[in-house]
């Protein structure tokens, strides 16, 4: 019988935040298939959060990394703790999430993301290991290490409606009253920033009278995109409902998942609509071809809304056949199981 490892998941926070629900998934999902492995979440932040199976510590100088097989970092700050500390740690894995030069430019600007993308690159050069979310971010990265990197596709646990807290009723009402005047309701559920793109589908709007707009999430592009909602005239049918720790109890009023990112590591929302079977329309980058084909989602030209127009009626006149597409694809390829046993075999493997 193989020895029980012990993994130490060091995380800036337990935020209801992506990479963080993943780790969630990975640790809640060994649990569940008996996995032999003792996890410990060393969180940065002494806030609670997300429900994790297993020993939370709240970080400090004196704990011992000696005493675990592998250390797993995902963030920065994590990162960086991890890079300190080599002397200490026996093998450190990186999960990477995202796309570093594009999201510190989006995010904050050309100079922070030059010079922050490469000093966050120069932390890995001490792990053991690169884990990046999809196949293309390998190719992205190659060229800047030489620590063995490869990749794991996200995935994530089938929520049961019985288990999720309910939608306010008056939101409820309200999307009930935008279907019986005959809109097709869109939903997005996001970190609200500009890489996210969720200004096209406002523009969207802008010439469609069919269409309404729920949005999930909140962040720094709020203020403009209600901005924007004023001058497309379109406040009555685009509605802004913050962040949501329950944001899975939406999907089943949606008519269609829009995913309009302009960058995008992997975009776990999308998974969470197919494991619903919500029929998607995602922008066309490479990370979204990687993960579906176009028998399962539509895909749109970034910027041009007359392609987004387009993918979205394609999936109007064809909604139960890409619902029961991107669903089946969810089962055989990206659920929480399928994640837990993958990232057991890179612990393993380390070891």
């Amino acid at each position: 019988m193989m020895k029980e490892l012990k993994i130490a998941v060091i995380v800036p926070s337990l935020a209801n935040r992506g990479p963080i629900k993943v780790m969630q998934t990975i640790i809640n999902e060994s649990v569940k298939l008996c996995l032999p492995i003792e996890f410990t979440v060393v969180t940065l932040s002494d806030k609670e959060g997300l429900h994790m199976n297993c020993k939370i510590l709240q970080y400090s100088n004196s704990i011992n990394f000696e005493e675990y097989d592998v250390v797993h970092t995902n963030g920065i700050k994590p990162d960086f703790i991890a890079f300190r500390k080599r002397h200490s740690i026996r093998r450190h894995l990186v999960t990477i999430h995202n796309y570093v030069f594009e999201d510190l430019l989006h995010t904050y600007n050309r100079v922070v993301s030059l010079i922050f993308g490469r000093l966050w690159i120069s932390i890995w050069k001490r792990a053991d290991k690169l884990i990046c979310i999809n196949q293309d971010m390998t190719l992205y990265y190659k060229p800047w290490t030489k620590t063995p990197i490869g990749f794991i596709h996200n995935g994530i646990s089938k929520l049961h409606s019985e288990s999720i807290e309910p939608v306010l009723d008056s939101e409820k009402d309200l999307i009930d009253e935008l279907r019986s005047k005959g809109k097709t309701v869109l939903g997005v559920v996001c970190v609200l920033t500009r890489i996210k793109g969720v200004d096209q589908i406002l523009n969207l709007l802008g010439k469609r009278e069919d269409l309404a707009l729920v949005v999930i999430g909140d962040g720094r592009e709020l203020l403009n995109l209600k901005a924007l909602s004023n001058e497309l005239n379109i406040q009555d049918r685009c509605h802004f409902f913050g962040f949501k720790n329950n944001a899975c109890a939406y999907f089943s009023f949606f008519d269609v998942f829009i995913m309009p990112s302009r960058s995008e590591g992997f975009g776990l929302t999308l998974l969470e609509a197919a494991s619903f079977s919500i029929p998607c329309v995602c922008s066309d980058i490479p990370t979204f071809r990687e993960l579906f084909t176009e028998d399962e989602v539509t895909f749109f030209t970034l910027e041009v809304i007359e392609s987004l127009e387009i993918a979205l009626n394609k999936i109007i006149l064809n909604k139960d056949k890409f619902a029961k597409a991107i669903n089946n694809k969810y089962l055989g390829s990206f659920t929480g199981e399928i994640l837990a046993k993958k990232y057991f075999y890179e612990y393993k493997q380390l070891v």
